[in-house]
């Protein structure tokens, strides 16, 4: 007689928003840190500063080690290195302006001992052993700043005692694409600098979030102050997104921002034409937040793009919102967000039309060897060339609907199938999905606050349910 194998597949809800937690903050920790290795520095090592760095390193035997001096700019860069003194002393004669950090190498064969350092903004992913020299350099200290917002977001959920230094991250971004106000698409973890002029209202209208949803739980925070004024800078700097043209049939829509690559070479002066979906909701959450929080003229903002929303990218017949609005025309696709973001975002509405767009994500439910949970794109859905893979920021996405929708079971259902996609260092975007380079399966920040969120919201997107009862969940 057969036997049936025992399912050993469980999540631990007593504890996943927990470990997540530590999961993302390893993912801003130092590649190596040896806390009992400790470096002591006689100067004040602010951006700007470009004097002699002289100090001292405990540690055993110092005269067989090196110590290098790192500058941070857009990239790192090392700007000096030497052998420690016998007394474990060191004395670099000038530095670099940009943030500074340490490594501290074993002289013999070069092996890295340890790291000092004080990023601004968390790393997005954290690379494989396997990742080529050209990744790393491009990649280990590439901070997405849609990636640092949800970060941000998550922390200040639980109440952790990093929220103040995410925030402070958060607001070193704003302004550091050029322009007051400005938000780049991406920064270096360090500095949050950028030689990029690649700007997407979306992740802008996230980090503004990210400031507006701080000030929201804490409105005498010690960072309520510079908080405040860069959500002010980056709400204004986005108005130059919206169209204003009567005879527009995108009036009242932001356009998707400014820059773009082709075949490796950047056009700064490219301005998108398109207003993409997901980017209104983004933008909607931001200005109905900052109307709660008292900002002059935003519930009337909001107001105004919900009903352009709605007009202009709503489906009747199929319950669902289009991928967006070109000057020529509506770009009917319909990408994953579309209907879980854009659920959550009429389910301030009307909660029979955010039903609609919960059944509608009924088709982007995939299984792999992997995982089982919700795809990015379907290609019978306006993505012909695209392949399915289960995504955990999506799949999480989705999550936080049912759980807006009062559907906790289901939610905890999704949140449990994704445990194969998590590794000790937190969440990877997605399964196997070789057809995108967008998606690599690497730990990411961002997917893991995803996670957080999604089991304890905290009123984030207006998202009131409690936390996820512990308990361990059967999948």
């Amino acid at each position: 007689m057969a036997l049936c194998e025992k399912n050993n597949h469980y999540e631990n809800f007593h504890t996943l928003a927990d470990t997540c937690t530590a999961e993302l903050l390893s993912l801003n920790a130092p590649e190596v840190y040896d806390k009992s290795i400790t470096l002591t520095v006689n100067e004040d090592l602010t951006t700007d500063y470009s004097g002699p760095v002289t100090g001292h390193c405990s540690i055993g035997n110092p005269q067989n080690y090196t110590l290098a001096l790192y500058t941070s700019t857009t990239l790192e860069y090392q700007s000096a290195a030497m052998v420690l003194n016998t007394d474990g002393t060191f004395s670099f004669k000038r530095s670099w302006p940009g943030v500074k950090s340490f490594k501290l190498f074993r002289t013999s064969n070069n092996g890295l001992v340890t790291v000092w350092e004080d990023p601004l903004c968390i790393r997005s992913y954290r690379m494989p052993a396997d990742a080529g020299d050209e990744t790393v350099r491009v990649m280990k200290d590439r901070c997405y700043t849609y990636d640092q917002a949800v970060s941000t977001i998550a922390l200040t959920a639980q109440g952790h005692s990093e929220t103040d230094r995410f925030i402070r991250g958060c607001c070193a971004i704003v302004g550091s694409g050029g322009a007051e106000g400005s938000v780049p698409f991406f920064v270096n973890r360090m500095s949050a600098q950028t030689s990029s002029q690649y700007y997407r209202t979306g992740n802008a209208a996230w980090v503004a979030y990210a400031l507006a949803f701080y000030l929201w739980k804490y409105p005498a925070g010690s960072q309520a102050g510079p908080a405040r004024e860069k959500l002010t800078q980056c709400a204004e700097w986005l108005e130059q997104f919206r169209i204003t043209d009567t005879g527009d049939a995108r009036i009242g829509l932001y356009t998707s921002g400014s820059g773009r690559y082709v075949n490796g070479v950047f056009f700064p002066d490219f301005g998108a034409d398109w207003c993409t979906a997901e980017h209104q909701f983004d933008l909607w959450f931001l200005f109905e937040l900052m109307g709660r929080l008292g900002f002059a003229g935003y519930t009337q903002k909001s107001s105004l793009l919900a009903n352009r929303i709605m007009a202009a990218l709503w489906v009747e017949d199929e319950g669902r919102f289009r991928a967006g609005l070109r000057a020529d025309g509506p770009d009917n696709a319909s990408p994953l967000d579309c209907s879980s973001w854009g659920g959550l975002f009429v389910a301030n509405i009307d909660t029979a039309k955010a039903r609609q767009c919960f059944a509608y994500l009924e088709r982007f439910w995939y299984a792999t060897h992997d995982a089982t949970g919700y795809t990015p794109y379907h290609p019978g859905l306006g993505y012909p060339n695209k392949k399915r893979g289960v995504w955990v920021e999506g799949s999480a996405g989705v999550a936080m609907l049912s759980r807006r929708l009062g559907d906790d079971d289901v939610a905890q259902d999704i949140l449990a199938r994704l445990a194969p996609l998590r590794t000790r260092y937190g969440y990877i975007d997605s399964c196997d999905y070789p057809d995108n380079d967008d998606m690599p399966p690497w730990p990411s920040s961002c997917n893991t606050a995803w996670m957080i969120l999604a089991c304890n919201p905290q009123g984030f997107w207006n998202v009131t349910s409690p936390a996820i009862p512990g308990s361990y969940y059967r999948y």
